[in-house]
């Protein structure tokens, strides 16, 4: 990887391998690569979880272990102290809850005290895991930068908090904290099959042929991010990233139709000839939207998941690229890699694809 170039402006805190940083959300999808990143890195890592937590595929031997919740401070608040950074990555990524306040009490309300807190404890740097969907669609398959905003334009209680969560790092900046956000696209690759892993689900599908068909017309254009170029994109913003900047963390910019296109090329399947309405989504939505009201029946489709593919989301992460020596690889080699995982990992076992998993995959997720 090329040597990261110096901001044009802002300060960089002067963190090194070596220093203590707590992990949140590092038992997520994302969050486990991006444990890897860091203790590969050199930090001392302490990853605060939750009783039970899976500590598979972690790097144990290198972690400390915190056992706490978020949503309780007397479990991490001592921990802060003893840190020179925190990475933020934990928070519910979903596109439902029976009990629609847990979006605002962990996304937004809980951040809101751990930026506090950092602040009062003397923490030198802070990185948070948002989301590019605070930066609302493109306009059409033109990809922008992280000066774009859609004020008030989201699509479920995940992107309304997402979005009350950038505020809120924003003020905390302009209070002194020294914060960097980093805005994920649609992640996909190898991981364990968390909610955040939507697209390995995809994946295993169209392996096995059961993928139902295209989601509208299939030339929405979304950027697809792999899972360690994420990770280990954090891991320079944490080093390099300047003050209060915010860093789009990307790869490839594709139509849907192209992303899958390729996919079933590299693993010698047919291509998709089929295609799903949107109306057709849309009703589905409805119904699995009502169901869950009366029954409390987690939806696999939502009317805003089917809302976002009236829109392109094409993203431009060359500030990453230029401040701090970020490389997103295209989606041939990620892909490539992705159905390699998957042929070792062995793609059975699975029910079919529905529509509203394959509108999740083309969302993504972080943390978890």
């Amino acid at each position: 990887m090329s040597t990261p170039a110096q901001p044009a402006s802002g300060d960089v805190a002067m963190l090194s391998p070596g220093d203590p940083v707590l992990l949140t959300g590092g038992t997520g999808y994302l969050g486990k690569a991006l444990a890897h990143e860091l203790v590969e890195a050199g930090y001392r890592v302490t990853l605060l979880a939750r009783r039970g937590a899976r500590r598979q595929g972690l790097p144990t031997l290198a972690l400390r272990w915190q056992e706490g919740d978020l949503l309780d401070p007397a479990t991490w608040r001592p921990v802060l102290a003893q840190v020179r950074a925190v990475v933020h990555t934990a928070g519910i990524v979903k596109n439902w809850e029976r009990d629609r306040t847990r979006f605002d009490r962990v996304n937004v309300e809980a951040l809101d005290v751990l930026l506090r807190e950092c602040r009062l404890a003397g923490v030198s740097r802070v990185v948070y895991t948002s989301s590019f969907f605070v930066l609302g669609p493109s306009q059409g398959p033109l990809p922008h930068d992280e000066g774009a905003r859609s004020p008030g334009l989201w699509f479920n209680d995940y992107d309304r908090t997402k979005l009350r969560a950038a505020d809120v790092v924003r003020r905390h900046a302009e209070e002194g904290l020294d914060v960097v956000s980093c805005l994920p696209t649609v992640i996909y690759g190898p991981g364990e099959r968390t909610e955040g892993n939507h697209v390995a689900r995809i994946l295993e599908d169209l392996l096995r042929g059961r993928l139902p068909g295209l989601i509208g017309n299939g030339e929405q254009v979304w950027n697809y991010a792999y899972v360690e170029d994420v990770a280990r994109g954090h891991c320079l913003a944490l080093a390099h990233g300047a003050r209060g900047a915010s860093y789009l963390l990307g790869g490839e910019n594709a139509t849907l139709r192209g992303f899958l296109d390729l996919a079933c090329d590299l693993a010698g399947r047919p291509r998709l000839r089929r295609r799903i309405p949107l109306w057709v989504l849309s009703a589905l939505a409805a119904a699995q939207q009502l169901r869950a009201e009366l029954l409390h029946v987690p939806p696999q489709l939502t009317p805003g998941m089917v809302r976002t593919y009236a829109h392109h989301w094409a993203c431009d992460d060359a500030r990453a690229r230029a401040e701090l020596g970020y490389q997103g690889r295209g989606l041939r080699e990620g892909l490539r890699l992705t159905l390699d995982w998957l042929a070792r990992e062995g793609a059975g076992g699975r029910g079919s694809a529905t529509a509203g998993e394959a509108g999740d995959a083309a969302r993504g997720a972080v943390g978890g």
